[in-house]
């Protein structure tokens, strides 16, 4: 359970109709179904298959904050990289090309951050707004008021110095902003 938390929820996600076990898939954190979902990807569920929103089950469990199911899908081989519908593609919900990493520093969720980095993830990627995930992790709760504002500076806070760390050890460029 993510920062001690409960996975929230998730009730305005909605998987594609390409596979009843993808959709299952995407939609399975919601009640932290985690035998559901070993289930699922044992038997060869698309883990990368993007919802019509353009999420794929990776981003739907991080916007859910269910660090259990962000490893599950890390370890069953989900790419930490996808972003959501790039630019030119159909037009999903939110920020277009957020990827995990992104979409995880937005929310300032350090534990799932630590996981990404730690499968490999890319701290350059930019969103369609050109912001990499330093940049959103140094922003301010106006992005996403959804949560306690002052609980989640701290985690964000939290999230900047991992990047910070995590750039500075591999040589990565941060961003000058």
């Amino acid at each position: 359970i993510a920062g001690g938390r409960s996975c929230h929820g998730d009730e305005g996600y909605q998987g594609t109709t390409t596979g009843k076990s993808t959709q299952r898939l995407r939609t399975g954190h919601r009640d932290n179904h985690d035998e559901v979902i070993s289930i699922l990807i044992a038997n060869g569920a698309a883990l990368d298959l993007r919802s019509h929103a353009g999420d794929s089950p990776l981003l739907a469990a991080i916007s859910s904050g269910c660090l259990h199911i962000v490893k599950l899908l890390i370890q069953a081989g989900a790419n930490v990289d996808i972003a959501s519908h790039p630019a030119g593609e159909q037009p999903g919900i939110g920020v277009e090309g957020q990827t995990p990493l992104i979409a995880t520093a937005s929310l300032g969720e350090p534990e799932i951050a630590e996981e990404l980095l730690r499968a490999g993830a890319s701290t350059s990627p930019r969103d369609e707004t050109g912001s990499n995930a330093l940049d959103w992790a140094r922003g301010s709760c106006d992005e996403n008021p959804n949560f306690d504002c002052a609980a989640r500076t701290v985690r964000k806070r939290q999230v900047v110095k991992m990047l910070r760390t995590h750039v500075s050890s591999h040589g990565v460029k941060a961003a000058s902003n």
